[in-house]
């Protein structure tokens, strides 16, 4: 259950899913790259020079909003988030691949759930600016709802790595 999923590289879905996955992640690194620079030059501007930008502050919640969402995905593929799994580690394969299988159900969901709400905030304040930026709300948490599409994105794929697994099938 801790290992990684052993997809199929050759399968063109799995392919795109990959390619997307390795895009997600540059965005991340460059991410944290700017929270960074724009944080340390701050402190430095500040301290030194008594000068501070309103702009970076909200510069570096936007990376990091991105930077976190946009790594849930690559986490989860990966099989490397955060998760307790002691007592699933004891049971029989069996009933490890149902708890899988649960898992991903629920992930869809919770997936599912965020993109909708996600929809219904944004269609009432999709072009309200931010304070100093002025970005629109949109661009703003558009990081947000592309991490938690790719997050549904490769739950599916662990629902039918799991589904397959339990008939007795691989995805190899």
């Amino acid at each position: 259950m801790g290992a990684k999923m052993d997809v199929q590289t050759e399968n063109p879905r799995v392919k795109i899913l990959t390619a997307f996955i390795k895009i997600l992640e540059i965005i991340a690194v460059f991410s944290l790259f700017g929270i960074s620079a724009v944080i340390f030059a701050q402190i430095l501007l500040r301290n030194l020079f008594s000068i501070g930008f309103p702009w970076a502050d909200e510069l570096s919640r936007f990376l990091h909003i991105t930077l976190i969402f946009l790594t849930v995905p690559i986490l989860y593929r990966e099989r490397i988030i955060f998760k307790i799994d002691i007592f699933i580690e004891r049971l029989p394969a069996r009933v490890q691949n149902v708890v899988g299988v649960f898992t991903s159900f629920v992930c869809i969901a919770f997936s599912l759930v965020f993109l909708f709400s996600f929809v219904e905030f944004m269609s009432a304040s999709w072009d309200v600016p931010s304070p100093a930026l002025q970005m629109p709300n949109l661009l703003f948490f558009f990081g947000a709802f592309l991490g938690i599409l790719m997050f549904l994105l490769t739950s599916l794929e662990k629902l039918i790595y799991d589904l397959g697994k339990r008939a007795g099938e691989s995805i190899k």
